[in-house]
């Protein structure tokens, strides 16, 4: 529906003659071409602006690098990397300490051409100032599991979060999704982590619902 400024002026229109005269003198500038990621084609997918090949790593915050690097290494796996790099922790204590996830066959071959094949999790140190998130509000990262390490996990998670920081809150809660189960729990600084075991390949199961 016009606004009623655009009806009250519609009986005043200019010749036709004189339109065509203007829009000569006067032509409309070509609009550039839109880049194929904001294309708006019905027939095939717009082509991503940029094409991740993996998630990297998740960061969180904690107020103790050192109690942390221990309580990721004993109950996760993860190993401190990067150690004498000038811009990781422990060289520069302001720095995140970077835990990576043990090497696999094919992470080792991506190894020569990348110095983070695994990916992992990045400790950043809090400031004395700063005080520890209270409320994640569901906010968390997941790592992936097979289904036996999952069973050992669910069995034994409560018993490893007493013996590694007998001061910790050890409560799992455990979800089942139908495809996918999970534990959830929580890190020193209430960081929510997630062990995750997707039934059957991931893959195969995203192929199947697309």
């Amino acid at each position: 529906m016009w606004p009623i400024a655009h009806t009250h002026f519609s009986r005043f229109r200019l010749p036709r003659r004189l339109l065509s005269q203007i829009g000569q003198r006067f032509p409309q500038p070509q609009r550039a071409p839109l880049p194929p990621y904001f294309s708006s084609s019905a027939s095939s997918a717009p082509a991503p602006f940029l094409r991740a090949s993996r998630l990297d790593h998740v960061c969180v915050c904690v107020s103790d690098v050192e109690k942390s690097i221990l309580w990721y290494s004993k109950v996760l796996g993860l190993r401190h990397s990067y150690k004498s790099e000038p811009h990781f922790f422990p060289s520069d204590a302001s720095s995140p300490a970077f835990l990576s996830f043990p090497a696999t066959s094919s992470a080792s071959t991506a190894s020569t051409s990348c110095n983070n094949p695994t990916g992992g999790v990045a400790l950043l140190p809090l400031s004395h100032s700063s005080k520890p998130i209270q409320d994640h509000l569901g906010a968390h990262f997941a790592v992936r599991v097979d289904e036996a390490e999952f069973r050992r996990a669910r069995n034994c998670l409560k018993d490893v979060l007493r013996e590694v920081d007998a001061t910790q809150e050890a409560s799992v809660e455990y979800q089942d999704y139908g495809i996918q189960k999970s534990l959830f729990f929580r890190d020193p600084d209430k960081n929510i982590v997630e062990i995750a075991c997707w039934v059957g390949h991931p893959t195969d199961r995203i192929n199947k619902s697309i």
